[in-house]
């Protein structure tokens, strides 16, 4: 395309997409720099004179594009002088830092995190390359991808309305799926709970609310709860819960304490309680094999990061003893002897 002289439409929308991907608020572009632009990138050839009009008029119709203004004397008048265009765009400087974080503190993979990043910049200023090359998620291969906007906007209506839930509440059984949660005599089991917030973390949302009958805050984890059905009777006052007692508050209740694990995986064998087989599930996924059942135990191997299956163990002593690895178990031994004597146990 050889350069010519365009004054009228095609001039500015090349001014726009100059501003859209060349400009922001922290880095405006002087009229000059536009002109130059156009030559030498649009092969655009115009005068300074149709610049400035195509910007002002832009301004004055209601494009999102600003400028400085400052007063000069010009044959002893003050007359406004615009200076360092930019495109206003949705999403400052600091609104892309703050998603970039979200996305990289986030356990989607790599890959959905800079396919992401290259759909938002296209609304971001572009002069700069501020990829973060030497940052890496770690991803989460356990957490939930299940299509949850129809129970969650469920149980958002009810705490809305003040109402209870009803809802069956799935756990692992020892084939690795889920079944519904049941009662001593067998039928399912129906939850009645209150639903006072939903929080998101790793990946997951988590119902908090009062059980039926209970004194307590529990936590649901939302993929597991099915069947979900707004109550006819309201919700219970979180005043009234002893758990908000001496004006404790909900955010007070909730707390996320994440950890880093380094070292080399290995296949660990544990025995746990029927119990908490989906705890341990939810947390490590389809790398947890049962391999024997007994009515009051189940032995389980996970393939993970030795110092993992150890924070498990330790953190729920009551409920998993470590079998294998051989060092594992003599760490385990060592500490448990080192933290007796620390509280006078020996």
């Amino acid at each position: 395309m050889e350069a010519h002289e365009n004054t009228g439409k095609s001039a500015m929308l090349h001014i726009a997409e100059i501003l859209i991907h060349g400009s922001d608020e922290r880095h405006p572009l002087s009229q000059q720099k536009i002109l130059e632009i156009l030559k030498n990138k649009c092969n655009v050839t115009v005068n300074r004179k149709t610049v400035g009009k195509n910007l002002t008029r832009m301004k004055e119709t209601g494009w999102p594009v600003e400028c400085r203004q400052v007063m000069r004397t010009m044959n002893g008048k003050k007359v406004p002088l615009t200076l360092d265009w930019y495109w206003k765009h949705h999403l400052s400087h600091d609104d892309f830092n703050r998603l970039s974080e979200m996305l990289y503190f986030s356990h989607n993979s790599p890959t959905q995190i800079k396919k992401i990043l290259t759909k938002i910049k296209e609304f971001q200023f572009q002069g700069e390359n501020e990829e973060k090359v030497f940052i890496k998620n770690i991803p989460n291969n356990n957490y939930s991808s299940s299509d949850l906007s129809k129970s969650l906007q469920i149980v958002s209506d009810a705490i809305t309305g003040k109402k209870r839930i009803d809802f069956s509440y799935m756990i692992y059984d020892i084939d690795g799926k889920l079944k519904s949660d049941k009662n001593v005599e067998g039928s399912d089991k129906i939850y009645s709970v209150s639903p006072y917030l939903i929080v998101a973390s790793d990946g997951r949302y988590y119902l908090l609310g009062n059980e039926d009958g209970k004194e307590s805050v529990n936590f649901f984890t939302m993929e597991r709860m099915t069947n979900i059905k707004i109550s006819e009777y309201d919700a219970r006052v979180q005043k009234t819960v002893n758990a908000f007692k001496n004006g404790v508050k909900l955010n007070e209740l909730v707390g996320v304490y994440p950890e880093i694990y380094v070292g080399n995986e290995d296949v660990c064998v544990c025995e746990i309680v029927p119990e908490f087989l989906t705890r341990v599930i939810e947390v490590f996924g389809k790398s947890v094999h049962v391999t024997e059942v007994t009515p009051n135990k189940i032995k389980i191997e996970i393939k993970a990061f030795v110092s993992a299956v150890y924070g498990l163990a330790m953190r729920n002593s009551s409920f998993v003893r470590v079998i294998s690895p051989a060092d594992l178990v003599k760490k385990i031994r060592d500490d448990v002897k080192n933290l007796s004597r620390m509280y006078g146990g020996m």
